[in-house]
C-alpha cells in the first residue's frame, strides 16, 4: 500500500498491532486510503457494485476459449478505467436501516423459521446482537420486543433446525449466536433501556 501510495511504509514496530495497522491504512497521509465497512455493512461495499456492472458486461457474453475470455475481461477493464470510470455516490444516508433489519429477522421468524438454514440463523443472530449493542436507540423498542418475543416463542424450533446440522462447526457457530443474543438480551436489562 506504501508503495502504491508513494510513502515511506511504517516500520513492522509501528505497525505492531492490528489496530495500529487498521489506523494507518484509514489515514488520508498517502494516497490510497483504505475505507472499513462495518460487519453488517457490505451495502457499503462499492467493489461489489462494480463486479456486479463487469457480470453484466463480460459473463453474459459467450467465449469460445478461456484466452478469449481474458480478452472480454482485459478489455472491459481497460475501457472501464479509460471511459467509464467515475466516482460513486452514495446518496442513501441509512436512515432506517437498523429498523429494517430488526424488522426483517421478525417476520422471517414469524413466517418461516422451521425452513430456515443455520448459516441464516447464525449471521442474523450476529446481526442482532451488534445491532443491540451499537444501535440500540435508533430502532424502536416495540420492534426489539418483537423480535424478542418471536425468537421466544421459535425458540425449540430453532434449536432443533441447529441441532440437526450436520456440520459441527456450523452448529457451534449457530449455538454460540443464539445464545449470545439471548444472553445480550437478558443482561441488557432490557426494560431499563426502554424506560431510557
Amino acid at each position: 500500500m506504501a508503495e502504491f501510495s508513494g510513502v515511506e511504509c511504517p516500520t513492522e514496530i509501528e505497525l505492531k498491532t492490528q489496530a495500529e495497522r487498521v489506523e494507518w491504512l484509514r489515514s488520508d497521509s498517502k494516497r490510497i486510503i483504505i475505507h472499513f465497512t462495518p460487519y453488517h455493512g457490505s451495502w457499503l461495499n462499492w467493489v461489489e457494485f462494480w463486479f456486479g456492472i463487469m457480470g453484466k458486461k463480460v459473463l453474459s457474453e459467450s467465449f469460445c476459449s478461456p484466452e478469449s475470455f481474458i480478452a472480454g475481461f482485459t478489455s472491459f477493464v481497460e475501457e472501464w478505467n479509460n471511459l467509464l470510470a467515475h466516482p460513486f455516490h452514495w446518496s442513501y444516508d441509512g436512515k432506517g436501516l437498523h429498523e429494517q433489519a430488526v424488522k426483517r429477522f421478525t417476520t422471517m421468524l414469524h413466517n418461516s423459521a422451521d425452513q430456515m438454514e443455520v448459516r441464516i440463523l447464525t449471521k442474523e443472530f450476529g446481526l442482532m446482537v451488534n445491532l443491540f449493542n451499537s444501535y440500540f436507540e435508533k430502532i424502536p423498542c416495540e420492534k426489539w420486543q418483537q423480535l424478542i418475543e418471536i425468537v421466544s416463542l421459535q425458540q425449540e424450533i430453532i434449536s432443533t433446525i441447529i441441532q440437526e446440522e450436520d456440520g459441527p462447526i456450523r452448529k457451534k457457530k449457530a449455538e454460540r449466536a443464539m445464545d449470545n443474543f439471548i444472553l445480550t438480551v437478558n443482561e441488557s436489562n432490557l426494560q431499563n433501556k426502554m424506560a431510557a
